[in-house]
């Protein structure tokens, strides 16, 4: 029955007992489970999981809703990290070939993957304040950790991010943001290293509002209060109207990650 359950791309989970016959089902089983005083010594050592009595088959359903929270956490994290590097290579890619240089250096970039080591730990180490309601869909022992609405996500979100950035940058009458000299090539770099971060950013604000509205005055806030302060004195000055821009292009990069998240809920 287990083979013919794995055959069938099932993931098993088997709760051994006293017999050692036990013991080369526990062993093949995706999930071997024993009862501390109901089996031996051969099938608790090879067991992932040791029940301390028959009593606790309830932290099971704990066990369960832990191991989905943080396979959904680390989906998350996993989907920032494509955009934000999709993105970047894309973007950089094309400004090399057209202009022979890139407005994302290795000092961006570096200081980007900083800000999204940061912010993707906190995703995978603070817990939900709401639990999500689990799927009665079983997972499928090869199924993607990449599901069809992460891809559509990620698809919108890197071709929105590379198209505004990539238009911003080559086409200088493509847009006319107000404040912006057409021909100040410094002003666009600036403008387009701090939306394509401010964009990133704002794709935190979901995973980390699970969590509660405290990690996001903690250290969501706080950090894009002292990004803007701090680049604004040590890097180059932006006014108010090209950062409020700069924002303005991480909300419309948020909304599209909002309206799939409300897809995949609906659905």
């Amino acid at each position: 029955m287990l083979k013919s359950l794995k055959q069938k791309d099932n993931v098993v989970a088997f709760i051994g007992r006293w017999t050692t016959r036990d013991a080369p089902v526990l062993q093949e089983a995706d999930v071997g489970i024993t009862i501390k005083t109901w089996s031996t010594e051969v099938t608790r050592e090879i067991s992932d999981i040791v029940l301390t009595s028959i009593s606790s088959f309830s932290s099971l359903i704990t066990i369960l809703e832990s191991s989905d929270q943080e396979y959904r956490k680390i989906q998350k994290f996993i989907q920032i990290q494509i955009i934000s590097n999709m993105s970047a290579l894309l973007i950089t890619a094309v400004e090399t070939v057209r202009l022979g240089e890139s407005s994302l250096t290795i000092f961006h970039v570096l200081y980007l993957n900083l800000v999204l080591a940061f912010l993707g730990g906190l995703i995978l180490v603070v817990n939900p304040q709401h639990k999500e309601l689990r799927s009665n869909r079983i997972r499928k022992r090869k199924e993607s950790i990449i599901t069809m609405l992460m891809r559509i996500n990620i698809l919108l979100q890197v071709s929105y991010q590379v198209i505004i950035f990539l238009v911003f940058h080559l086409d200088r009458e493509a847009l006319h943001v107000p404040g912006v000299n057409p021909t100040n090539q410094d002003v666009r770099k600036a403008m387009i290293f701090n939306g394509f971060l401010l964009c990133q950013v704002f794709n935190h604000f979901h995973p980390l509002l699970d969590s509660g509205k405290n990690v996001i005055w903690l250290f969501l806030v706080p950090f894009t209060g002292l990004h803007v302060l701090g680049f604004t004195e040590l890097c180059f000055k932006l006014t108010w109207m090209q950062w409020a821009s700069c924002f303005l292009i991480a909300v419309l990069s948020w909304g599209i990650d909002s309206a799939t998240i409300n897809l995949s809920q609906s659905s």
